[in-house]
């Protein structure tokens, strides 16, 4: 799933924002307002990843799994 730093407020349908601080303590790793956008799906690989710099909460994943056709 891709995420966007560029979307209206409140986060149009198809968005689930992010946590993001703009030091990078959030847990995500995120330093801009962010949302996965869920009509984004691509398929890669682990070997296709660089590297990682945070990870999405439990909640906030359950939270865009959900909002996926045949999955919520």
């Amino acid at each position: 799933m891709a995420v966007t730093t560029t979307f209206r407020q409140p986060a149009p349908p198809g968005h689930v924002e992010l946590p993001w601080d703009p030091t990078g303590r959030a847990g995500s790793g995120l330093r801009r307002r962010s949302a996965a956008v869920k009509n984004w799906l691509v398929a890669f690989e682990a070997k296709d990843v660089d590297g990682v710099i945070g990870k999405v909460p439990a909640a906030t994943l359950f939270r865009i799994l959900q909002s996926l056709p045949g999955v919520g």
